[in-house]
């Protein structure tokens, strides 16, 4: 096991279990970078806000972990019995490796890269605990090259409590 992917693998063994006593809701699930990656999602509500993990490997020797933080709102009373939950957000974001996740890498540099995201969304709960949400996510990346992408997501996530 690569000494970055360890890091990586505890985050994401540990995140349901962080801050568990204030969590609302907590989903896992699957979600789809602009028709291209799969990769890992899990978000956690909170009364004031909600935070996102996300991540992605090939396996080999790319991957790509962003975390987000997001304010939401919802209507009070909706009008169906699916609930649309409206958000935006401020993210890090770490990638390494080949694959390029979307942004361009121009100097066909192999180390981690870091960057900024700004999540914008929208996710419909439904009352079987499942959900499915789409977003437009600015990011840009300043480490040590430059890019800006605007990346779409969506994807669709099951709520353990």
């Amino acid at each position: 096991m690569h000494i970055m992917t360890l890091p990586i693998a505890t985050v994401l063994f540990l995140a349901p279990t962080m801050g568990a006593s204030d969590t609302l809701h907590f989903g896992i699930g699957i979600a789809n970078y602009n028709n291209e990656q799969l990769h890992y999602s899990d978000k956690a509500f909170y009364e004031n806000f909600s935070a996102e993990l996300g991540a992605h490997t090939d396996f080999d020797d790319s991957f790509m972990l962003h975390l987000n933080a997001h304010l939401y709102t919802s209507p009070k009373d909706p009008l169906a019995r699916i609930t649309p939950i409206f958000y935006a957000g401020a993210g890090i974001m770490l990638l390494k490796g080949q694959e390029d996740y979307g942004f361009e890498n121009k100097s066909n540099n192999t180390n981690e890269r870091r960057g900024v995201r700004l999540p914008i969304g929208i996710e419909l709960m439904t009352p079987i605990d499942i959900s499915v949400f789409s977003e437009v996510v600015p990011s840009y990346v300043f480490s040590p090259d430059e890019d800006y992408e605007s990346i779409f997501t969506s994807g669709i996530r099951y709520y353990v409590y």
